[in-house]
């Protein structure tokens, strides 16, 4: 991610410290694998874990709109044009998908990281 935009940067960090958390803590599991990819010009973080799961569309209709962890990624996401996809079955496991669309700028690496400046 050493081209990614520092607010794409950190909304992956965000995401990803999020669902790591709520595996751990809600889903009870045992691994958890994180994936960062680049399609089709976006940023794609998977987060995958074999834990409890959950039924997303019960959660969504009994804290109208899931629980504040999984609000709060997407609002992150959003504010960047991005987007989150949470599937998950109870007593199978969850898995979290982030995708943050790249700029045009970044993809052709005119900025690079310099220690604090633009090139």
């Amino acid at each position: 991610m050493a081209n990614a935009a520092p607010a794409s940067t950190l909304a992956c960090y965000r995401v990803a410290q999020e669902a790591l958390s709520n595996a751990s803590k809600h889903g009870k599991a045992q691994h958890i694998d994180v994936e960062l990819s680049l399609e089709r010009n976006e940023l794609c973080l998977t987060i995958t874990d074999d834990g409890q799961g959950f039924d997303p569309l019960a959660l969504r209709s009994h804290k109208k709109g899931g629980g504040f962890g999984l609000i709060g990624m997407q609002e992150r996401l959003k504010m960047l044009q991005g987007r989150l996809e949470t599937i998950s079955t109870p007593g199978v496991g969850t898995q979290i998908v982030a995708m943050i669309p790249l700029k045009d700028e970044v993809l052709s690496h005119k900025f690079a990281y310099n220690g604090g400046g633009t090139t």
